[in-house]
């Protein structure tokens, strides 16, 4: 979720009124708290409130090719901040928190998630909440505050905190324009699934007490995945505080069913379905005729897409494929991230393998185990995942009883 994070955050370096620049000096400080000190004490009590304004998002496919949107931004300080994708009107918004992050569709609460926006303290936070606070919330990005360094960028003095040398391009990091004492850049560690981020913040303009970054690049293994520049700025206007509140939008579960895939013609490497299992995968369509199925998943193996042909078929849509053969346990979280964030708060099929599907139901969040011994393949498991990751299982049988199928548990 980091990339969506990034959205309008930036920007959120500006108030109004009129401009009062902190003294330049030459001094270093001792360590990166002494920095975040220096920073908090010279805007106390003078920056920003809320702040709300129009970003262009340009995000590039790993192929280059862009795609470019419009977000609605506002913050309230020190650490809330509400993202409205696209129009408005169409309900798709990710509000964050200080440690939560909360994503909802078409009107929908469809994810709440521990997710800590890494930029929230250097835009709003840090110059609001205690030092000690602000340390504490940086804590969790790795950087090294130990490391204090000179350095120049764009042609001015700015300290690098976290990197001994400029040859340690790595190393999570942020540097600070030595007058302004704003961050100009961010090295972020890899967390999760996403990707290491060499984010830069230029195009500084004054507003008020504070500055505002008008072009923010970000930055993975050296190509840009997302730009975003600002526009309509506008600082300390009134915002009710129940348009940051989650609680506003009804809530969406995401409901997965989840099955092996049908019986084989033979013992080959990627075999097609046997006349028993064209039969299965028939009634599995005839099981789901009246459930609107939103996505299907399965893997590059025959057998998997054959069993969910009449599915998709009947539902008009185009599988999405995810391979297996891997760790197991790797596949397992692509499986459960494309079901819980692509298409979090919808129906979604998934056609496995008997050792995929108890590790996918487990990457989805429940705890029992489940297991599927070679010769089953009548089993349909149902997992229900509620937007803050609980979930539940249920267990039934389709089609023909499998010749060695036991009793449901």
């Amino acid at each position: 979720m980091r990339l969506l994070v990034l959205a309008g955050v930036l920007a959120a370096s500006a108030c109004a009124g009129a401009v009062r620049t902190p003294p330049a000096t030459a001094t270093p400080p001792s360590d990166g708290a002494a920095l975040v000190a220096r920073m908090h004490d010279a805007y106390a009590g003078r920056w920003y409130r809320t702040v709300t304004f129009t970003q262009t998002t340009t995000q590039h496919a790993p192929d280059g090719s862009p795609r470019v949107s419009t977000w609605h931004e506002a913050l309230l300080a020190p650490s809330t901040l509400r993202i409205d994708i696209g129009a408005p009107a169409d309900g798709n918004v990710v509000i964050y928190t200080a440690d939560s992050s909360f994503r909802v569709r078409g009107g929908k609460l469809v994810r709440a998630a521990a997710d800590a926006n890494p930029f929230m303290p250097f835009v709003s936070a840090i110059y609001h909440v205690p030092v000690s606070q602000s340390l504490a919330n940086l804590a969790r990005w790795k950087f090294d505050m130990s490391r204090v360094r000179a350095d120049t960028a764009g042609g001015r003095a700015v300290w690098v905190v976290g990197a001994a040398s400029a040859s340690d391009t790595t190393s999570p990091q942020f540097w600070v324009d030595a007058e302004r004492l704003v961050a100009t850049r961010m090295i972020l560690p890899a967390e999760g699934n996403l990707p290491a981020l060499d984010v830069s913040l230029g195009g500084y303009e004054r507003a008020g007490d504070g500055w505002i970054a008008t072009d923010v690049d970000m930055r993975a293994g050296g190509r840009s995945v997302q730009r975003e520049q600002y526009a309509d700025v506008r600082a300390n206007v009134d915002l009710p505080p129940s348009m940051f509140d989650p609680r506003q939008f009804p809530v969406a579960v995401t409901t997965v069913y989840l099955v092996r895939h049908a019986e084989k013609a033979d013992t080959t490497s990627d075999p097609v379905l046997s006349e028993a299992g064209t039969r299965r995968a028939n009634a599995l369509a005839d099981s789901l005729a009246r459930t609107t199925i939103d996505a299907i998943v399965t893997t590059q193996l025959q057998r998997t897409k054959l069993t969910a042909d009449a599915v998709a078929r009947r539902a008009g849509i185009t599988p999405v494929v995810i391979p297996a053969g891997g760790p197991l346990d790797a596949h397992a979280a692509a499986v459960a991230g494309t079901v819980l964030n692509r298409f979090a708060g919808k129906t979604v099929l998934v056609v496995g393998h008997s050792n995929t599907v108890p590790a996918i139901v487990r990457a989805l969040g429940v705890s029992e185990p489940v297991t599927i011994a070679d010769p089953e393949y009548d089993w349909f498991f149902v997992v229900k995942v509620q937007p803050d990751g609980r979930a539940t299982l249920v267990r039934s049988k389709y089609g023909e009883p499998s010749a060695a199928s036991p009793a449901m548990k």
